[in-house]
């Protein structure tokens, strides 16, 4: 199969770039493993999902989905299975999302043939947040120790002073921009910041999930690492 043939859909730059750096991380070649897509947005990595009921023109054989959970994790759930459900009914779906990321197996007949999809909903699968909130976690196991629960308790304090402006369903954003900016450098990426290991660890036994959940989703062996 070729690595033309597996995709995944992120929904923005953060979400390309961690998972660049996590693979890298994890000597997980890519694109020779599989493709990362940025969408661009929650809606158009739907759109994508909307869009393997033409599987003969886009001849993909496996799709992830990485979508955050935002502040309903069971609605995210629904909204993604009941695309799926749309494009054929004899997909599998179970009823509930792994917590350590959902694997739905293709479908080939005669009749029918769709890709195999894998489903990870930002954080951990099992709570409301983002991507951010991922990387909080890597935080909290780095070398900084209670490094990440300081910068919690300075955004609050700002935002009890009414220094402020962010949603409070963006809070764990303002939380983890501000921790990144007071690491060297200040101006690097996630990404940059997962390598160099400044305030991320990449060994997290959520990441490790993840980093498997990719392994199983895309058949990647050992060898192809």
């Amino acid at each position: 199969m070729s690595s033309k043939e597996k995709v995944l859909y992120v929904e923005g730059q953060d979400d390309y770039y961690v998972t660049l750096h996590l693979c890298k991380e994890y000597q997980i070649s890519i694109p020779e493993c599989f493709h990362i897509c940025d969408c661009k947005g929650q809606n158009e990595v739907l759109k994508k999902i909307s869009g393997l009921s033409n599987p003969l023109d886009l001849k993909l054989k496996i799709v992830g989905i990485v979508l955050d959970a935002d502040e309903n994790i069971a609605s995210r759930w629904e909204q993604i299975t009941d695309k799926l459900k749309r494009i054929s009914s004899n997909y599998k779906i179970p009823e509930n999302i792994n917590s350590k990321g959902t694997i739905i197996e293709a479908i080939n007949s005669d009749e029918e043939e769709f890709p195999k999809v894998g489903i990870w909903i930002m954080p951990n699968n099992e709570k409301e947040g983002m991507l951010e909130d991922f990387l909080m976690e890597m935080a909290e196991e780095s070398n900084y120790k209670g490094g990440i629960q300081y910068v919690k308790e300075c955004v609050e304090n700002a935002k009890e002073k009414n220094f402020t402006s962010f949603k409070d369903t963006h809070k764990s954003k303002s939380v983890v921009h501000t921790y990144l900016a007071w690491h060297d450098e200040p101006s690097f990426t996630f990404g940059k910041a997962i390598t160099k290991q400044e305030g991320f660890n990449p060994n997290t036994p959520l990441v490790q999930n993840f980093i498997n959940w990719l392994r199983n989703l895309f058949e990647i062996l050992p060898c192809q690492d």
